[in-house]
């Protein structure tokens, strides 16, 4: 039951009715936040198909995007490389290319996994557009 898709340039975020996040196509700025550090997340390998070796490049297949897990997304915003979402609970995250510092997290850090943008805790945002 997908509630809500987004896509980049070469990749593609889905939302489940749930709130899951899946996400497949090109990985080369960590766009799918199947990151190395995503396979000890991997408690639904039926979900994930990054559950075994390197970061992949690209994902053919959807792929649960584990660092969101326990978050409820409501919705999600893809561009060329990068994402962001926001979650029922006013949370805000980013992942994927920031060499122009378009995640907002305070520097040009690439994210390959979803990472709570900080200052935006001060906000409660409900919707996030690139």
């Amino acid at each position: 039951n997908i509630t809500m898709v987004s896509a980049g340039a070469e990749h593609s975020i889905a939302i489940s009715k749930e709130g899951a996040v899946f996400a497949w196509g090109r990985n080369h700025n960590g766009q799918l936040g199947l990151s190395d550090a995503a396979y000890a997340d991997c408690v639904h390998p039926e979900l994930q198909n990054n559950c075994q070796g390197d970061r992949k490049s690209e994902a053919i297949w959807p792929s649960g995007v584990a660092r969101l897990w326990g978050e409820h997304v409501l919705q999600v915003s893809s561009m060329w490389d990068h994402n962001l979402a926001v979650t029922r609970s006013g949370n805000t995250y980013a992942w994927g290319n920031n060499e122009m510092g378009q995640l907002g997290t305070g520097d040009t850090t690439g994210r390959n996994v979803p990472t709570k943008i900080k200052d935006a805790e001060s906000y409660r945002f409900i919707l996030v557009a690139v």
